[in-house]
């Protein structure tokens, strides 16, 4: 797990090894400021829904479902809310 920069967000590299040779052994975790609202990261992972099914000829990162909570899981403290998602890595330059 290593951490990347963000501007409000917290988000992290996952490697897992080992994995299957037809899986992605990389993923992104990605948990959302306090500050953020949650139609707004709603509104985010509707966007990424969407360009998955255009044809583009850009790479998007893939949202990663939980498998109890939808999109997203909803992490609260002394009534404030993270979000943590999990995408797909794209490699970069």
């Amino acid at each position: 797990l290593k951490e990347l920069g963000g501007y409000t967000d917290k988000n992290f590299l996952l490697k897992m090894h080992p994995v299957p040779a037809h899986q992605q052994n990389r993923l992104i975790v990605k948990i959302s400021s306090s500050l953020e609202k949650r139609e707004l990261i709603e509104l985010q992972n509707e966007a990424l829904k969407k360009l998955q099914t255009c044809s583009l000829k850009c790479k998007s990162p893939c949202l990663i479902p939980t498998t109890l909570h939808g999109d997203m899981v909803v992490l609260s403290k002394e009534g404030a809310s993270n979000y943590l998602r999990v995408f797909t890595y794209i490699e970069g330059e």
